[in-house]
């Protein structure tokens, strides 16, 4: 971790309980890259996670939480992406976030993708663990998501689907 806080010119290692702004956390995500390419899809993916349940601890009340769980799906699903668009600054900062029909999301302008026309395939893994998380917990909990399409690859926004996982 201090080879990662290093590179990415942060003073120390930051504490955990008090969020980066977006410079500093792309500046991570970028230093994680390239320090550990290997291994960071799976970091990304850990951290998405432990993300997703501190966004729903921190920015949803219980009663909401509850409320999401006990609704149909497809509205449970609905109304989690408009929260998500509400709150866009804590997970993708000056990305321009959109709902789409099949429960879609685009994120255009992502700071934390890789740097545009640089991967062979999506690279969001904090990205796509924290959505799968979120609406996993509170939507449906065989919902998967997958990103579709990325700045990373070369396309205009990253997009990430979610599937319905019988099995």
């Amino acid at each position: 971790m201090r080879l990662i806080c290093t590179r990415a010119e942060l003073r120390g290692t930051p504490d955990p309980d008090i969020p980066l702004d977006e410079a500093q956390a792309v500046r991570i995500h970028t230093a994680l890259r390239q320090a550990e390419p290997e291994r960071s899809a799976e970091v990304f993916r850990q951290a998405g996670f432990a993300s997703a349940e501190a966004f729903v601890e921190t920015y949803l009340s219980k009663k909401a939480q509850a409320m999401l769980s006990a609704a149909p799906w497809t509205m449970s699903a609905w109304l989690l992406g408009r929260w998500a668009r509400q709150h866009v600054r804590a997970f993708a900062g000056q990305a321009r976030f959109e709902m789409l029909r099949d429960l879609e999301i685009e994120l255009w302008n992502n700071p934390f993708a890789a740097p545009h026309g640089t991967r062979d395939h999506p690279g969001c893994y904090w990205q796509e663990a924290l959505f799968e998380g979120m609406f996993r917990d509170l939507v449906d909990p065989h919902l998967i998501c997958r990103e579709m399409t990325c700045v990373g690859q070369g396309d205009d926004a990253c997009r990430f689907a979610f599937i319905l996982n019988s099995g």
